[in-house]
């Protein structure tokens, strides 16, 4: 996490000179701003979760937009309260965090100040389309516990006070990490308690506990671990869910579950979209009437986000930090209407979601005249209240702090007045009556409180009645309310038993516990077998797994990966390498056929043939990389591969320095320059060659290149069997290779004012500088990727461009001109060739047609 905030920082919000703000891709546009003279940041997950995108596409519920419009209600009733904060104007940023930690800490960028180092030279700066920044004394939220962690550890280092209506992790009292972090209702450790408590009660001893990732569900989990432990209950089930699990994953949990039917009692320590995957596989196995279920405050008061599986929670117990509804919001929220002007950007769509109209479509269009009412499925949430309180938290702290240090502050002044550090001492001694009882924060932040215990009976098709209550002052539990056990299989109205056995399953080895009623079962990692009777794990052999035919006993070998023929990456790179060999057989054809062309001739020929060789054997390698490797093609490859590249970048720079040659001799004498016949060009360029034969001869018998296995992550199960080309080898060929490339560019660079019409060194600088470009590119793309598949589908890659680039810069270039100009205007090229001789670098008139002929 902190890294991932450090990045963050320096990648968004490093100040520029230029420059202001920071960008931050495919966040929520939609926020809902209403700006004052000191405002408020605001979180709430609006939008549905994506596991792909920052955000999903539409709202997560319809019940959410009730915390939201809470937050504006109670800022408006603080504005128009004049005994508090008078003359100030209290204004807020509503921004959405998709219940994603990753979004959250995006959207919480939006209210770090600015640098002040930018805040005069910026900030008329509007080159840069920057997520917008705004000036917060405190942030309220999130609802998630995770999300408020990821906020905090964003917040609490700039020192902004953030308030918490929901957030119930153990994790966010510790001070030390989240100074800066508060909440207006008790933290999980009490609801653990309460929990513990009912089922000490009813003298339940083995349970099981299905728990959300995160901070929330991980810490509630232990906490009840730890209380059950002292209380010799054992748990017989943990399963852990995240926000992205799939109905596999819950029918998977749900079979757990049914593996330990004893444990009749189930915790539901998650959210109610958890809380509904679960459900719903359960129905799907026929489980509606077995299971006891204790839900945690996550899902205790959205009975309705279940759907139509609520009723297999029927007769659930639900914890719930106490919080009463509160009549004249509820008739403030009914008043809303979705009119065009309205300020609440989600309101049309909640709208659109509850009435299942459109605003957009004429077959069932939205009615603004409509009312929320309990006919039509609308139902007020209690839990809405701990924002309000939240919002009162921070204005009666503001209130105080301007009193004491600033009293004389008006709208204009206000502002200057507040930091963080005092704010957040002024609101840890904030004390009133909120909404839900007697709000005081103890030395952690946090606001100690009842919890209520509901049962889920049938109603209107449900209800929910107190049955219980848990003071977290006292920590005693009362049971107040009638309990009935009717929806339990075979126990009628009495509680049923809850006992400690099972076996543990496949891949899970035995640890038993201290008590005697139970032991717990462990699953072995991935890559391990079960070992000693089930009682310990123990890894397999490198490039083994364990195989599910003994029940994860044993191991056997995992079959390696190749690339495959019928793979697309394959296909593309076997017919793109049989196109270049086609094209380069048909070009050797061509010359062939004009071989006695004065443009072929110009092209130097010989060469020509021989760096048509290197090209064919690059397309050919290819074909090698492709096939099943074995030790003898490896060294083979290794061998071609690096021969392919030295049969055209030799040549090409012996016909470089030739030009070269003849061009600077021509400006001195008209004496014809030493070594430039055909036979010494090809003697040279042969030297080249020979040069890196002997280095990759002495490479491949040294290093001795080989077909290996691979598994670069022990827990995968995954195993490549690929070449092992050697680092030094491939250095050695770099090395040697680019500086042929490298000398061939200076020389062309040398070149470059030669004749308008001599474009034969213009060609080999294209080729050249391509070249560079694309073995550049190549380098750092092999050297950092995670997988021999694809070094070996970059370096096949970097063969064909390499080899393509060379015929198309040139070969087809004096194709073009032999065909086109050579036949079709044969009368000027052959007027143009009779003016041309040796001395034209001397000042006299050049060939305007074709490149000098030495050959």
């Amino acid at each position: 996490m902190d890294k991932l905030l450090l990045t963050l920082y320096f990648i968004f919000l490093a100040p520029s000179p230029t420059e202001s703000g920071f960008y931050v891709p495919h966040l929520p546009s939609r926020r809902y701003v209403q700006e004052g003279d000191i405002n408020l940041g605001a979180l709430f997950p609006i939008s549905s979760y994506s596991t792909t995108k920052a955000c999903g596409d539409g709202l997560r519920s319809t019940s959410i937009l009730q915390f939201v419009e809470a937050l504006v209600y109670s800022v408006n009733e603080i504005n128009n309260n004049s005994n508090i904060l008078p003359n100030i104007t209290l204004g807020f940023a509503i921004l959405d965090d998709c219940l994603k930690e990753t979004t959250t800490i995006a959207q919480s960028l939006s209210f770090v100040p600015e640098p002040q180092s930018c805040q005069e030279t910026c900030a008329n700066n509007t080159k840069m389309t920057s997520t917008p920044r705004y000036d917060v004394v405190g942030v309220v939220g999130s609802l998630k516990s995770s999300n408020s962690i990821a906020a905090a550890s964003l917040l609490g280092p700039i020192q902004i006070p953030q308030v918490s209506y929901s957030s119930t992790s153990d994790e966010l009292s510790n001070k030390e990490l989240y100074p800066y972090f508060l909440r207006v209702v008790p933290p999980d450790e009490f609801q653990a308690e309460a929990i513990v408590g009912l089922i000490a009660h009813y003298s339940w001893s083995y349970i099981s506990i299905v728990y959300t990732e995160g901070s929330y569900g991980e810490l509630g989990y232990k906490n009840i671990k730890r209380l059950t432990d002292s209380r010799g209950i054992c748990i017989g089930s943990a399963n852990m869910v995240s926000e992205g699990s799939g109905s596999k994953d819950y029918t998977e949990i749900a079979k757990d579950l049914l593996d330990n039917l004893n444990a009749r009692v189930v915790i539901v320590f998650a959210g109610p979209t958890q809380t509904k995957g679960l459900f719903t596989a359960l129905k799907e196995l026929g489980l509606t009437n077995y299971f006891i279920f204790i839900g945690s405050d996550a899902w205790a008061k959205r009975i309705k986000l279940l759907g139509d599986v609520w009723d297999v929670g029927l007769g659930a117990f639900t914890v719930s930090f106490y919080s009463r509804e509160d009549p004249l919001y509820t008739d403030y929220f009914k008043t809303i209407r979705p009119e065009a002007d309205v300020r609440n950007p989600w309101f049309r769509e909640f709208w659109g979601k509850h009435f299942k109209c459109s605003f957009d479509s004429v077959i069932s269009p939205c009615n603004v005249d409509d009312v929320l009412s309990f006919e039509n499925g609308f139902k007020a949430i209690s839990t809405v209240t701990p924002v309000m309180d939240a919002v009162s938290t921070f204005a009666k702290a503001i209130d105080s702090l301007l009193k004491d240090n600033c009293p004389l502050a008006d709208s204009a002044t206000a502002r200057d007045c507040i930091s963080g550090p005092l704010l957040l001492e002024y609101l840890k001694n904030t004390t009133f009556s909120g909404r839900n009882g007697l709000i005081r924060f103890d030395a952690n932040g946090n606001a100690l409180g009842s919890y209520i215990i509901d049962q889920l009976i049938t109603g209107s098709p449900y209800a929910q009645g107190r049955v219980a209550t848990y003071d977290a002052f006292t920590k005693q539990l009362t049971m107040d309310g009638e309990v009935t056990f009717e929806h339990v299989t075979n126990f009628g109205t009495h509680h049923p038993e809850s006992i400690c056995s099972r076996q543990c399953g496949i891949g899970e080895f035995l640890i038993q516990q201290e008590l005697s009623c139970c032991w717990l079962c462990k699953s072995c990692r991935s890559n391990e077998m079960v070992t000693n009777n089930g009682t310990s794990c123990e890894s397999c052999p490198m490039f083994e797994w364990p195989e599910l035919e003994t029940d994860l006993k044993s191991c056997s070998p995992i079959p390696p990966v190749t690339i495959d023929w019928s793979e697309p990456f394959a296909i593309m790179l076997v017919t793109f390498s049989f196109i270049g060999i086609v094209l380069a057989i048909s070009i050797l054809v061509f010359y062939i056929k004009y071989n006695e062309s004065s443009f072929i001739k110009a092209s130097s020929r010989d060469l020509s043939y021989f760096m048509l060789t290197g090209v064919c054997i690059g397309y050919l390698t290819v074909f090698g990389m492709v096939t099943k490797p074995e030790t003898w093609s490896c060294k083979m490859v290794f061998f071609c591969f690096c021969i392919s590249f030295t049969c055209i970048y030799g040549p090409l720079l012996t016909r470089t320095i030739r030009i070269y040659r003849i061009f600077e001799s021509g400006k001195k004498s008209n004496k014809r320059p030493r070594f430039i016949g055909s036979k010494t060009q090809i003697v040279i360029a042969m030297l080249f060659v020979f040069g890196q034969v002997a280095i990759s001869i002495v490479f491949v018998l040294w290093y001795s290149p080989e077909a290996t296995r691979t598994m670069q992550v022990p827990t995968q199960k995954y195993v490549e069997l690929s070449c092992n080309m050697p680092l030094a080898g491939l250095i050695s060929f770099l090395s040697y290779n680019i500086l042929l490339v490298l000398t061939c560019t200076y020389f062309a660079f040398r070149t470059r004012k030669l004749p308008d019409n001599f474009n034969e060194s213009r060609f080999i600088s294209m080729c050249v500088y391509t070249t560079l470009v694309i073995w550049l590119a190549f380098i750092p793309t092999y050297f950092t990727a995670g997988r021999e598949y694809l070094k070996t589908v970059s370096l096949a890659i970097a063969l064909i461009l390499n080899s393509t680039v060379v015929l198309l810069f040139l070969y087809l270039p004096k194709i073009y001109a032999t065909i086109y100009l050579l036949e079709h205007n044969s009368r000027v090229f052959s007027k143009a060739t009779r003016s041309f001789n040796l001395t034209t670098m001397s000042g006299q008139s050049v060939n305007k047609i074709e490149p000098v002929s030495v050959a």
